[in-house]
């Protein structure tokens, strides 16, 4: 009597986990950029560079309306040689968003049209508009950024010499006051 209690509660959870998970999901999988002398924003040097580098991209979607809720990513494999030196550079990129920020969501779902424009020689292996179903009418009025961006190091003779890192909190509350922490920036992007 016991067991068929708990089979019947088992099935009972696992039909009522399934039910929910069917809006709200998280997808994630791998974004590939090929570099062809391209430009590096926020790199000190002006060369520029070649390879490739992959963004591991996660976006969750909201249960009640089946769009996106926050997105997160991640640099995990980059190889960035200098065209000129031939230096190899290590590059870090990571963020979590669930606000918008400066309009990442849109940034990312048009990728490929935001480095052209900047004629950043970055291509990346995935169409424009792809987050497209996915993105809210009307975005988030609050919410919090958390980022380590734009991370570019240089490894020369066992030495890494840094040319820049951030490490940003944003937050935009409900009374529409942003906030941010901001802390080791050590280079000047130009923003």
């Amino acid at each position: 009597m016991k067991t068929a209690k708990f089979l019947i509660l088992s099935v009972a959870i696992l039909v009522f986990m399934i039910g929910n998970s069917v809006n709200a999901q998280t997808n994630q999988f791998n974004l590939t950029a090929t570099l062809d002398h391209a430009m590096v924003m926020c790199m000190e040097t002006n060369e520029t560079v070649s390879g490739h580098c992959t963004y591991h991209f996660t976006y969750h979607l909201n249960q009640k309306t089946g769009k996106i809720e926050w997105i997160h990513f991640n640099v995990i494999d980059a190889e960035m040689i200098g065209d000129e030196s031939g230096t190899e550079y290590l590059y870090r990129d990571t963020a979590h968003d669930n606000m918008n920020y400066l309009g990442s969501w849109e940034f990312w779902n048009n990728i490929n049209a935001w480095n052209e424009s900047w004629n950043s020689n970055w291509v990346f292996d995935v169409e424009d508009g792809f987050l497209d179903p996915y993105l809210p009418a009307d975005m988030p009025d609050e919410g919090t950024f958390i980022g380590s961006v734009f991370s570019v190091k240089a490894k020369s003779g066992g030495v890494v010499n840094v040319y820049g890192y951030t490490k940003v909190q944003f937050h935009l509350n409900a009374n529409g006051v942003l906030t941010a922490d901001v802390e080791n920036i050590s280079f000047d992007c130009g923003f």
